[in-house]
């Protein structure tokens, strides 16, 4: 899974596809690296990357020459959190328009998603990664 999937995915969500954009790449990545934090908080399993404990996945360094979307910046998290991820920076967005009463309530209801997606399954995620692979 990359940065460019998960943003596409929120870009669909918060009706973001054409250009030019009203959440630049950087707001949006920045968000991610965030959920993937918040994340950690609900399931510390995630962050496990190669069967060793990290201090927490960090995104690989943006390079807006060389990969413009992000289609090469992988991320070791299992791709059933993609969604909860997507939902996390749909939180990040409406919460820079706090000042307008729709935004911060769709703010807090893709929060609440996030939460919800995050935690929903009952399984032993690190468990389906050793079984699965990340993909």
């Amino acid at each position: 899974m990359t940065v460019a999937d998960i943003i596409k995915v929120a870009r669909r969500i918060l009706l973001d596809t054409v250009k030019p954009y009203r959440w630049t790449h950087e707001e949006m990545r920045e968000s991610l690296q965030m959920g993937i934090s918040a994340l950690h908080s609900i399931r510390p399993e995630t962050m496990y990357v190669d069967d060793r404990l990290t201090d927490g996945i960090v995104l690989p360094e943006y390079d807006p020459e060389e990969d413009p979307d992000d289609e090469k910046a992988e991320i070791p998290i299992h791709r059933r959190f993609k969604e909860a991820l997507a939902y996390y920076i749909c939180y990040m967005c409406y919460r820079v328009d706090d000042a307008d009463t729709v935004s911060f309530q769709q703010a807090e209801e893709y929060l609440g998603k996030f939460q919800t997606d995050g935690k929903r399954f009952d399984y032993d995620v690190a468990d389906v990664i050793f079984r699965e692979g990340l993909d």
